[in-house]
């Protein structure tokens, strides 16, 4: 299963963010129990000035306890005390690996080891999975840690929200579709005024949507964060079972129903094709 379908499974609940919210809180105690380096003192005055909510998980407490009860059901605006908070510390936690992200703050250079002068040139001149691969060697192992899972907190914050923004994106795209085919059944079934002219109408509905929903689903495939999330090739399609679905659902499928309605004879033959195989699979 691709990102994309992964994300728009289910809108995100208290326990989802809880998992974050847990995450976060995990890191404000770590960046309080690094070890003082006089040689490390600009890194760690980073990561510690990181401003991680103190009550992230008392805000998660009362959160869970209130879903329980039902408290948080049903109520339009209603988003608990562990979102705004979740939200304030993974903004800072961003600004802080955005400093090492970008090469902003500068490290001392990696401990002399025992590797020979051309196997250090070539993991100098190597790209880097990570950003954060420039710093190994170059600070202590703790803090490295520290910054690799902030970057896992940050990624599940990420996904989290996109849930909000994917999932009515395929609830759209389906009533679109479903509504245009149902106005496609419509005009073929009773006798209405200017049926040529509606039947024009609706087939560039039917085909506008269906290219647009297919272009969509293909710059999903595409998009870097959502292809690292889904541990695909950024900036390539991922031909695989997800996508022929996809291909099929969103635009094989309309285009088929329109031919047939626009086209009864031709589906009547497709029919009478496949009935000798219908019989046969009995």
């Amino acid at each position: 299963m691709n990102a994309e379908a992964q994300i728009s499974v289910a809108p995100p609940s208290t326990a989802d963010f809880g998992l974050c919210a847990r995450q976060l809180a995990a890191l404000r105690r770590d960046a309080e129990s690094l070890a003082d380096s006089p040689e490390h003192e600009d890194a760690l005055a980073l990561i510690r000035g990181s401003a991680i909510e103190p009550g992230l998980e008392a805000a998660l407490q009362a959160d869970l306890e209130a879903d329980a009860a039902g408290e948080l059901r049903g109520r339009p605006g209603s988003c608990g005390q562990v979102i705004p908070l979740l939200l304030d510390s993974a903004s800072n936690v961003a600004r802080v690996l955005d400093s090492f992200w970008c090469h902003d703050f500068i490290a001392p250079p990696r401990a002399p080891g025992g590797e020979d002068a051309a196997s250090t040139k070539d993991a100098e001149r190597r790209a880097y999975e990570s950003a954060l691969d420039f710093y190994e060697g170059r600070l202590p192992p703790a803090v490295i840690a520290w910054l690799r899972g902030a970057e896992d907190a940050l990624a599940t914050a990420t996904t989290l929200f996109l849930r909000h923004y994917m999932r009515p994106f395929r609830i759209l795209t389906t009533v679109v579709l479903v509504g245009g085919l149902w106005m496609l059944l419509m005009v073929s079934t009773y006798a209405i005024d200017s049926r040529r002219l509606s039947m024009t109408f609706l087939w560039v509905g039917v085909l506008a949507s269906a290219a647009t929903g297919l272009w969509m689903f293909v710059q999903f495939d595409r998009d870097e964060l959502l292809s690292r999330i889904g541990r695909t090739t950024a900036g390539e399609v991922t031909f695989n079972g997800g996508l022929v679905r996809r291909v099929f659902t969103w635009g094989v499928l309309p285009i088929l129903s329109v031919a047939a309605v626009q086209y009864p004879s031709v589906t009547q033959s497709l029919f009478a094709w496949l009935q000798p195989l219908m019989l046969a699979l009995r």
